[in-house]
């Protein structure tokens, strides 16, 4: 593609997508399609719970319009599958789903991932993954679910999904590069599907940080939750360390979700209930700011995490080991973040 036709594409995605976050406002605060505070917000405001919408709308455009003669068997089930799991979770949004339902949807979604990913595609799976197949199956279903939720559990303050999303997906845009692996053939398109959902979350940026004016809502953290665990299992079968790299990027996040959901499985209290003890709520209510929180979170990504994972990825730091340690230092973090008293 020519650099002119790439920044007027850049350009007219820039524009539509403002243009149509704004028409959402709108509309939804006409039809009260909105996120009401109450006990458990960490929001003040009443505020329009639809701006994934625009955002995927254009990314279904943006990769149909330009890529489509070229998709293969697979990328097409892995659409089928991002359409589905975004469809779900803008339901969820108009209509507030029931648990049992949603969960239906996500085993149904990442059971077809599994299948494409372990039996449809013809990946050469790294040798270094010493577990049976069956195992593999299952701990794919589990990751797609895990990951799944722990984008919308995480999606409470402003800003933090969002940001930490495109830190994560051009981080390992640019470590693909560093480290000269190839995307097998069957998902050749999933670099440029990388940049596409970067630039457009990174366009919905200033509508949602530092102050929110519309929240990206169920359907795009759904679809971020998907996206990026289909990502991480594609580039773990091909090369292991992208594993690990992957766990220590996103680790805050993953150990606050897992830690918050075993504390309250402990006290036999439903999972799927609004709450505000995940550590990064705790703390957004201590300093009575989303913005210190989510920039928090960002600084330990870019100065810390960051920074160990390209030590990994160029085989100076051992992988596993560094994901022991950093997981047990989070953890330690998280329990006395959780002894917090707020007033």
């Amino acid at each position: 593609m020519l650099i002119k036709e790439t920044i007027f594409i850049i350009i007219s995605n820039f524009i539509v997508l403002n243009f149509l976050i704004f028409i959402s406002i709108k509309l939804a605060n006409y039809y009260k399609i909105n996120d009401v505070p109450n006990a458990r917000s960490l929001h003040k405001q009443s505020t329009p719970n639809i701006g994934g919408l625009p955002i995927l709308i254009l990314f279904f455009f943006n990769i149909i319009y330009l890529y489509f003669s070229s998709f293969s068997i697979n990328e097409i089930y892995f659409i089928i599958c991002l359409f589905i799991i975004s469809f779900i979770g803008l339901m969820d949004d108009f209509f507030k789903l029931s648990s049992l339902t949603r969960f239906i949807f996500q085993f149904f979604v990442s059971l077809m991932s599994s299948f494409i990913l372990l039996f449809f595609a013809n990946l050469e799976i790294n040798q270094n993954i010493n577990i049976s197949f069956f195992m593999l199956f299952i701990c794919s279903i589990f990751l797609i679910i895990l990951f799944i939720n722990i984008f919308n559990f995480m999606d409470g303050i402003n800003g933090l999904v969002s940001i930490k999303s495109i830190l994560f997906l051009i981080t390992i845009f640019f470590f693909l590069i560093i480290n000269n692996n190839k995307i097998p053939l069957e998902f050749k398109n999933i670099e440029n599907f990388i940049i596409i959902i970067s630039i457009l979350i990174l366009f919905f940026l200033p509508w949602n940080f530092p102050f929110a004016k519309i929240f990206m809502g169920d359907s795009l953290s759904y679809f971020l939750g998907y996206f990026i665990s289909f990502l991480i299992i594609l580039l773990s079968l091909i090369d292991l360390k992208f594993m690990w790299i992957s766990f220590i990027l996103l680790s805050l996040f993953l150990v606050d979700t897992c830690l918050t959901i075993l504390f309250r499985l402990f006290k036999k209290i439903n999972i799927f209930k609004p709450h505000k003890t995940h550590a990064y709520q705790i703390l957004t209510q201590y300093f009575r700011s989303h913005v210190y929180v989510t920039i928090f979170e960002v600084l330990v990504y870019l100065i810390i995490l960051l920074p160990i994972s390209f030590l990994i990825l160029i085989d100076f730091l051992n992988g596993f080991f560094m994901t022991i340690i950093i997981y047990l230092i989070i953890s330690i973090l998280y329990l006395i973040i959780k002894k917090i008293k707020i007033d």
